[in-house]
């Protein structure tokens, strides 16, 4: 299971079935997580590349399985979702799920942007005290997507990281950017 901010408001990947069930289980708010979520209305998309389709597993033995895309929509928050599942049959002819992801793909009555705004300017510094709508700790890849994202549909967010820089995070981990 990767998991983009619709069962929490987190970047969840989880392997094996027994993880996934009890993360899904958790109690949020008095409801198991699943039903927390509110996920709901899940539909087929067919109208993409990746309408459902037949692929060949990398095993000895040529095993298929069948992969899709998939939409929903989320009631708490109110957002549009989507997914993508790859699925196989085990030795006993079960269905199960090799992948499975899902993404917050669109917050309802937050309309994306489409004005280019890159760069650092004076006006678009932030600090800790100001009121903003979300905060994310850590300036890696998914802090600062996540609240690119956010800023394109008009949601003010701050990321807060440890480092002095946001490069920093990079720098330390990969030999190559140093």
């Amino acid at each position: 299971l990767l998991d983009l901010l619709c069962f929490s408001w987190n970047f969840r990947t989880l392997s094996g079935s027994e993880k996934i069930r009890r993360f899904l289980s958790e109690v949020v708010d008095g409801k198991p997580r699943l039903e927390h979520s509110g996920l709901c209305d899940f539909k087929l998309d067919d109208h993409t590349a990746n309408a459902p389709s037949s692929f060949k597993l990398l095993d000895l033995q040529g095993n298929e399985g069948v992969q899709g895309a998939f939409i929903f929509t989320i009631t708490k928050p109110a957002a549009l979702g989507r997914g993508f599942f790859r699925l196989t049959q085990d030795a006993h002819g079960k269905w199960k799920a090799l992948t499975l992801f899902t993404n917050m793909q669109d917050l309802v009555g937050h309309k994306e942007s489409s004005a280019d705004q890159h760069g650092l300017y004076e006006s678009r510094k932030m600090t800790w005290e100001e009121d903003v709508d979300a905060k994310f700790l850590g300036g890696g890849q998914a802090g600062l997507m996540s609240a690119a994202r956010l800023h394109r549909l008009g949601i003010r967010a701050l990321v807060i990281e440890k480092n002095s820089h946001v490069r920093d995070s990079w720098r330390q981990r990969y030999v190559q950017t140093q």
